[in-house]
């Protein structure tokens, strides 16, 4: 998975025709040098424990990959989620398997989350 700097609606319908087998769209080196320069990344995820564990599905692989290639940068990006309240899950653990969100933000309560 590659971040792709967009300037036209041309450039997005491009994409559809040069995607790969996991439906992510294949660049060339050019289009892929930009991606060292994001400041913030907004995550999905199906729910997220008090701890900012973020549960979700195998999917979600691509981003896990790409979220621990940023932390190689120089500058790395925050990371945020957002939720709804139904996706909070109060008394349950989350298997820690996936990159934590620095900050997820619902409804009612904003998650801030210890990364290191």
């Amino acid at each position: 998975m590659e971040m792709v700097k967009l300037k036209s609606l041309q450039d997005y319908l491009s994409l559809k025709n040069r995607v790969n087998d996991s439906g992510f769209p294949t660049l060339d080196n050019q289009e892929s040098e930009i991606a060292t320069q994001l400041d913030l990344i907004i995550i999905p995820g199906m729910a997220y424990d008090n701890d900012g564990t973020r549960l979700s599905y195998n999917k979600e692989e691509p981003y896990n990959e790409y979220l621990a290639k940023c932390e190689e940068w120089k500058s790395p990006p925050k990371i945020m989620a957002f939720a709804l309240e139904v996706q909070i899950l109060r008394d349950e653990n989350v298997p820690v398997t996936d990159r934590r969100p620095h900050i997820i933000l619902s409804p009612s309560q904003d998650i801030w989350v210890n990364n290191n």
